[in-house]
């Protein structure tokens, strides 16, 4: 689907953004985190008698939150984007490989098009959807909501042109990291990057099922059909990073130095098949997230599953400890989910 475009506006400046890589990966999770899933405090704790009533307006927050996504897209704009500032940018993206890979959103404060972080971001947004879809549509912003999910997987169906073919980054790291300028005006080159059979990637292929598996289950109510080609996708992707279980930066090798999966691709293999088993009912996904699960990371010199981190883009298994224990009942997901609250990270 192609998106109703708006006149350029002036060109932005761009605030400056320390060159350090981690700030800006958190931000983007974090962001993506809080947006998904802000509307889960829905009221405060009740307090002593004299405590003053709370005025916190979670529905502003979360308006904001998804305006986060709008400053970040590249290519052609959509008539929805409310980012005044922001004009068209990289509009020749995939020309190198004679594909239009337009679209998308940029890595916060820098100007790559980075699919692993992104597809996380994407998969974390359509939770928050999932699970309070309510809490979106009586804030009055479950339409934008779907807008922004809708313009990311555009792009995600132009990268992912064949089974086993799916373009991870758009734009070089490095030189995008030397250019101080406003998106709009980019002058470096922004060469495409794939993984395909030869040279596979299963978290990267695996972290966009899970976006397109999830975001199926939010545009199901509205638009089936578009629902329907997510779900396509979602299933050669799995199927793709089941088959080819290899690191993406070993493929994408511009990668590693900013958004390698130091995890590894096993937690996207479980995370990816929940969402599917989510998205299709289909009890053979949640079969193949279970036996996949045991195979997860544990804390050092231990058969404790790791509990001292939280999930983010690299790692996921945190949140598939969730999943698992609600869809499941079965003690041992319970357990795993309610280890680091009982125990606590060790100094």
């Amino acid at each position: 689907m192609r998106h109703p475009t708006r006149p350029v506006p002036g060109q932005p400046g761009r605030s400056p953004v320390a060159d350090q890589p981690w700030p800006r990966r958190m931000l983007t999770a974090g962001i993506a985190l809080l947006t998904g899933l802000s509307l889960a405090v829905a009221a405060p704790v009740a307090g002593t008698a004299s405590a003053a009533p709370a005025t916190f307006n979670y529905a502003e927050a979360l308006q904001k939150s998804l305006l986060f996504y709008e400053a970040q897209q590249s290519g052609r704009l959509p008539d929805w984007n409310r980012v005044s500032w922001r004009g068209d940018s990289a509009l020749t993206d995939g020309a190198d490989a004679g594909l239009d890979l337009t679209g998308g959103w940029y890595d916060a404060g820098d100007h790559v098009k980075f699919g692993f972080p992104m597809a996380f971001s994407a998969t974390m947004l359509a939770w928050g959807a999932v699970e309070y879809r309510s809490g979106y549509a009586t804030s009055g912003q479950l339409p934008h909501l779907l807008n922004n999910l809708r313009f990311v997987n555009d792009y995600f169906i132009k990268a992912h042109p064949s089974a086993n073919v799916l373009y991870g980054q758009v734009g070089k790291g490095d030189d995008d990291h030397k250019w101080w300028g406003p998106a709009e005006v980019m002058p470096m080159a922004r060469p495409a990057y794939k993984i395909d059979a030869s040279c596979g990637g299963a978290d990267l292929a695996g972290e966009t099922a899970a976006a397109m598996a999830a975001s199926s289950m939010v545009f199901r109510p509205t638009d089936a059909a578009y629902a329907d080609r997510l779900l396509g996708h979602a299933r050669q992707l799995y199927t793709f990073a089941d088959t080819v279980r290899k690191s993406y930066h070993e493929c994408i090798t511009d990668a590693t130095s900013f958004y390698r999966s130091w995890s590894g691709w096993q937690d996207e293999l479980v995370w990816a098949a929940i969402w599917l088993h989510r998205a299709t009912g289909e009890a053979s996904y949640l079969a193949k997230a279970e036996s996949e699960y045991d195979k997860l990371g544990t804390e050092n010199q231990s058969t404790t599953r790791s509990y001292k981190w939280t999930i983010a883009w690299d790692n996921k298994q945190f949140g598939a400890y969730v999943l698992l224990a609600n869809l499941t009942g079965k003690q041992k997901y319970v357990d795993d989910a309610t280890v680091g609250w009982t125990t606590g990270p060790s100094a």
